[in-house]
């Protein structure tokens, strides 16, 4: 929503008058990333440093991060981003892909949609410039990544260096915050568009529990959206009306918030159905993996987290539906919490101390993930939050996670230091767990099987514009945070033309 807000409270106006925009941004999460005055990568600010340390317990021995003040209350999986202005940062290691054209193939493929990598041009630009795109330096490659890659190499397989978003990163200093939250503004996260915003008189509506969208449903014309409902920090209720509302809830919190206002699926809303959309909630989609990790005698970094700088791909371009990402490396140091439960950590007393110590024992072991994208199955969301299963490719998926894990333990063989003890447990389709979820209401060329316009245009609303990774199409090998950066980013150009520039559609408008 950042970067939407940002760049539409920068460049927006008002299509009868010319006048600039009143833009307000509705966030549930707290504020105290924008009270600092600025952005200093790799120093941050000190409102930002302190937050960041203490937002992960908040406070109390309930085994959670980030704290339950900074915890979205959608379901257990939506608890992987912060509830706060700008959200997190990319991922653990700060790793963003972003879309390619095989990507926008399998947009189109799911939905019609008129995507392509040439239309997304300056919008994939925009985010590489201030996400500032790079990839790991040759002198973080520790010892047991270059083991990994070598193996790799041997074994017939192209190495790509993994891009991530960092600047004047400290290289582990950020670790182990809940989802990768960074205390010193190194890695990449949308807050650059809200200062973008600020700068333009965007309002920010902090600590605000979004209830429902208005919609305005008159007899013999379309349905229109002339605002929002939300709950303050005080509990009390505020109603904000606009000519536009743009919705940016992410996967899982979109189509909730629809269900709430009405919209949605017959089946799911009776008597409470305002406007009909079968699709919302529906094409729930997402990633999956499994990993092989391996112990050696033999320290395979001097410590930190050098992460895993290189990654390849189970079968060559073009990758198609059901593509494996290979991933690899040695010595990572997790935080305390993850490093203390390691498969190959001692159960309790002294050895377990002496494991612990100085991350001594995690310097021993090799992580190799099995990342799956463009799965074969479709799930659905329900008003209540539960993720339920529509279809499942179970054979599909088994041979691919099989075959995946051959070649996995193949390449531990081909290593020139043999790791002690391998972790062979691999996974099953019916065990996989979903991560960076999309598609809930999704963009495509109607709304028999979708919910927005390419344009993110709701197909049944006027003025109800829905972006983040609901309206993404579905999860391919890209992860979630690439393709909804890119999207908001495609997204602010498209809604700008559309609806806040001198010739655009005035409706609405005062």
């Amino acid at each position: 929503m950042s970067i939407v807000a940002g760049r539409l409270a920068e460049r927006g106006m008002n299509p009868k008058t010319g006048d600039r925009l009143r833009i307000a941004m509705i966030e549930g999460g707290d504020d105290w990333p924008i009270r600092d005055p600025g952005l200093r990568p790799g120093y941050g600010y000190p409102i930002r440093r302190r937050m960041a340390t203490n937002v992960v317990d908040d406070i109390g021995p309930e085994g959670h991060y980030p704290g339950a003040a900074y915890r979205w209350s959608v379901l257990e999986e939506g608890f992987n981003n912060f509830k706060l202005l700008g959200g997190m940062s990319m991922h653990w290691g700060g790793n963003m892909f972003i879309p390619d054209a095989d990507d926008y193939r399998l947009y189109q493929q799911a939905t019609g949609v008129d995507w392509t990598l040439e239309k997304f041009a300056d919008a994939t630009q925009e985010i590489r410039e201030l996400f500032y795109l790079t990839t790991v330096p040759n002198n973080n490659v520790s010892k047991g990544n270059q083991l990994w890659v070598d193996a790799g190499r041997s074994l017939g397989f192209p190495m790509y260096p993994w891009p991530m978003a960092r600047r004047n990163c400290m290289q582990g200093a950020c670790e182990g915050l809940g989802a990768g939250i960074c205390r010193y503004d190194s890695k990449g996260t949308a807050l650059p568009w809200a200062y973008i915003g600020l700068n333009n008189g965007l309002k920010v509506i902090a600590n605000a529990d979004i209830q429902r969208i208005l919609i305005d449903k008159s007899s013999g014309s379309r349905p229109v959206s002339i605002g929002a409902v939300y709950k303050d920090k005080s509990g009390t209720m505020r109603e904000v009306r606009a000519a536009r509302v743009v919705v940016a809830c992410h996967a899982l919190g979109t189509p909730l918030l629809f269900y709430r206002s009405g919209y949605g699926p017959r089946d799911y809303l009776g008597t409470n159905l305002l406007v009909e959309n079968n699709n919302i909630g529906r094409h729930l989609d997402g990633d999956a993996g499994q990993g092989f990790n391996a112990w050696f005698s033999e320290p395979l970094s001097e410590g930190g987290r050098e992460g895993r700088p290189f990654w390849t791909t189970l079968k060559p371009k073009p990758w198609g539906e059901l593509g494996v990402q290979l991933s690899g490396g040695g010595g990572d140091v997790p935080p305390p919490w993850t490093a203390s439960m390691q498969g190959f950590a001692p159960q309790y007393g002294w050895k377990h101390k002496e494991f612990m110590r100085d991350g001594k024992g995690p310097r021993h072991i090799m992580g190799f993930g099995n990342h799956l994208g463009a799965i074969p199955w479709s799930w659905r969301l329900t008003p209540d939050g539960v993720m339920e299963s529509v279809s499942l490719d179970e054979k599909r998926i088994d041979a691919i996670l099989k075959e995946a894990a051959e070649v996995s333990l193949n390449w531990y063989d081909k290593m020139a230091v043999k790791p002690e003890m391998i972790d062979r447990r691999g996974s099953r389709a019916t065990a996989l767990r979903m991560a960076h979820h999309s598609g809930t209401a999704r963009a495509g060329a109607d709304r028999s099987n979708s919910v927005c316009t390419s344009d993110f245009d709701s197909h049944d609303i006027d003025h109800l514009i829905i972006t983040s990774s609901a309206s993404i199409p579905r999860t391919t090998l890209c992860w979630g945070m690439g393709p909804t950066a890119v999207g908001a980013a495609y997204g602010w150009r498209r809604i700008l033309t559309n609806h806040f520039s001198r010739g655009c559609s005035t409706k609405g408008f005062a």
